[in-house]
């Protein structure tokens, strides 16, 4: 007996297949690794990065995790397995580098991230950031260095930690999206980050996926802003710090770098939604016209 497909399959289906057309970066972790494999010296197989993965490290460590993260059924397809990151003790950390292979980018840049924590130190940090030499920029982060468990981020080497309400859990997947202005141009830019939890996520969709309705949606969102220049580096890192007492450790998957929002995140477009439609309605006349044949003598 044929069934008619999930409304929320063909959604992701479509709109899977009118997104990412300026994907900068994309790192679902798809590698052949075994489990809790260390993942320094790994030949990167990512979109927009390239060499091998390096680590430095002090008192932390960065492993492969063949499970991977994921958000639900009408988030973007998810692949491989994830990053996985801890660091005991005070002053302990853990930074995986990474080297991009475009060349530099001005304009609007978006990122989006999957991160689930497993522990949470009394002054940890985890947080995605891009770098050349000692220059730090760009950069998402979901738990900031001395803060509560509360994200904040940072258009340049400053983080401003959000000033809304309530903390992060232990366990639970967050979708860490957030925006930069006007990168590589004079004058500088403002950077702006949300926090979503599934149910939020999946109610921003509903309520019709607008960029001016992500921060009602977020659990967390943070601005900060910057009258320098700032360019998108030759690199990026994937940084965890475990200051403080007690062990940080989390899971990181699907990150992804793009020059608008529908890069990064699935924003159905009204295209999407009539090439839906039109599939929808092609399997029911097809199923119609199926049981009416199945009533004939």
């Amino acid at each position: 007996m044929k069934t008619l497909p999930h409304i929320g399959t063909l959604l992701a289906g479509f709109v899977a297949a009118s997104l990412q057309a300026d994907l900068l970066i994309y790192e679902g972790w798809d590698y052949a690794l075994p489990d809790y494999t260390v993942i320094s010296g790994t030949s990167i197989t990512a979109t927009g990065l390239t060499g091998n993965y390096s680590n430095d490290f002090s008192g932390g460590t960065a492993r492969y995790r063949t499970a991977g993260l994921s958000f639900g059924t009408n988030y973007l397809p998810t692949t491989g397995g994830s990053l996985y990151q801890s660091a005991s003790g005070s002053g302990s950390y853990t930074v995986l580098r990474a080297s991009t292979n475009f060349g530099g980018h001005t304009g609007n840049l978006w990122s989006s991230y999957l991160v689930q924590f497993e522990a949470f130190s009394t002054e940890g940090a985890q947080y995605i950031r891009a770098r050349n030499g000692s220059d730090r920029k760009f950069i998402s982060a979901v738990d900031v260095t001395g803060a509560d468990s509360l994200p904040g981020v940072g258009y340049d080497s400053g983080v401003t930690t959000t000033s809304d309400s309530g903390s992060l859990s232990a366990g639970t997947t967050y979708l860490a999206l957030s925006s930069f202005t006007n990168v590589g141009n004079a004058g500088g830019g403002t950077a702006k980050q949300y926090i979503f939890t599934l149910s939020g996520y999946d109610a921003w969709l509903s309520a019709g996926a607008s960029e001016a309705g992500l921060a009602s949606h977020a659990i967390f969102y943070t601005e900060d802003t910057a009258t320098n220049a700032e360019y998108l580096s030759n690199e990026i890192n994937f940084v965890l710090g475990g200051s403080g007492t007690g062990t940080e450790s989390a899971f990181i998957d699907e990150v992804r770098y793009g020059t608008t929002l529908s890069d990064v995140i699935a924003v159905p477009e009204p295209s999407s939604f009539l090439l839906m439609a039109g599939g929808m309605l092609l399997v029911t006349l097809g199923t119609l016209k199926s049981r009416r044949s199945s009533f004939k003598l």
